[in-house]
């Protein structure tokens, strides 16, 4: 997940668009849970797996508007300054979390391959759970894996290029390709092509475009359709659909699809005059402000609640509101923790290395 820039570089609405993705993945995991204990259940749903496509599409926009700041202003990118904000803001939250998964997945006897623990340890946890193998309450981590993965030629790709946008299309372009090739050979169900279709740097690269969008002026001619409220009536209501699932059009393109509907919100929630929703309300900028630590804990938080769910006196409806606040509060509180005694010291840090100045 990434953090929102200081506040020299704020974007607004951006902190509530991630604390929207935030949530979503929250409540659509803790809904899954439901089934082990005999709750209702509406059925699996991949909005999670949307909403991840969502923090990508934001990943790519962020981090490519401010290498391209940088290279704007000084000429190239600095790479060992960019890999050392990105190893400070991702990793001390990452490991920590991890070593905790580990050690509640003992306290509980819960099984695991523990050879997926080099996997995870190597941010790249997506490449077992292209076979479905994951640890328990760890799951999650294989999208932190695909960002640092980007983070490994996107800023050399951004320094070298001359024209970034072509080098932008021209990568989509490449990455669908390789993806077709690869579905034609290996059909949709298997691990290779799984590969490709949760390694979503595709949706990383139309962030990417939109941060160009942004910085080089939106074509007169586009602007009038990005900034209609018909288009973003469309794209609210495919985010809409994220948390019940309704979001299909073909499974090739459908994450390319979201990561589109993200960027054109994103574009609008910074560039727009009169956005049809500002998400500049406290609640999103403090909830998108802790975004990365409610994604990171909250699988912790759901697997400690539903093991209390036997022992309450309540009928369905009552142990599911009772899980679904307790996980909400619970999971806030350890972000809001988290942020100021783990999260921020390393900020600090990571602001001397800063690519871009105001």
């Amino acid at each position: 997940m990434t953090v929102a820039p200081t506040h020299q570089n704020y974007l607004p609405g951006l902190n509530g668009l991630r604390a929207l993705a935030a949530v979503t993945v929250l409540l659509v995991h803790m809904h899954d849970c439901l089934p082990s204990q005999g709750l209702p259940f509406l059925g699996k749903t991949n909005g999670g797996f949307f909403a991840v496509t969502v923090f990508f599409a934001l990943s790519g926009f962020l981090i490519t508007y401010l290498l391209l700041r940088e290279k704007q202003r000084t000429g190239t990118v600095g790479i060992k300054k960019f890999y050392i904000r990105r190893t400070l803001r991702i990793w001390p939250l990452y490991f920590v979390y991890f070593g905790c998964a580990l050690l509640f997945n003992f306290g509980v006897d819960e099984p695991y391959d523990k050879s997926l623990i080099l996997y995870v340890a190597l941010f790249a946890g997506n490449i077992p759970s292209c076979s479905h193998l994951f640890i328990s309450n760890a799951s999650h981590l294989w999208s932190v894996g695909v960002e640092e993965q980007f983070y490994l030629f996107w800023p050399w790709m951004v320094r070298i290029a001359r024209k970034p946008i072509v080098a932008l299309v021209l990568f989509l372009i490449v990455f669908f390709l390789v993806k077709g090739l690869v579905r034609y050979a290996f059909g949709g169900e298997h691990p290779v092509y799984t590969f490709f279709h949760i390694t979503r740097f595709d949706c990383m690269a139309v962030g990417g475009i939109a941060a160009w969008l942004h910085l080089k002026g939106i074509p007169a001619k586009l602007r009038p359709i990005l900034f209609s409220v018909p288009t973003q009536v469309v794209c609210w209501l495919a985010l809409a659909s994220m948390i019940p699932d309704k979001f299909h059009l073909f499974s090739f393109i459908d994450h390319f699809l979201m990561a589109v509907a993200t960027s054109i919100l994103i574009l609008n929630l910074i560039g727009n005059p009169k956005p049809l929703f500002s998400l500049e309300q406290p609640v999103f900028r403090y909830l998108g402000g802790i975004s990365y630590g409610l994604y990171m804990w909250h699988p912790l938080i759901v697997a400690a609640n539903i093991r209390l769910l036997p022992y309450l006196p309540f009928p369905a409806w009552g142990k599911i509101t009772f899980l679904t606040l307790a996980v909400l509060a619970q999971t806030i509180l350890l972000a809001h923790l988290s942020m100021k005694f783990l999260e921020r010291p390393f900020l600090q840090l990571k602001d001397r290395f800063a690519g871009t100045q105001p």
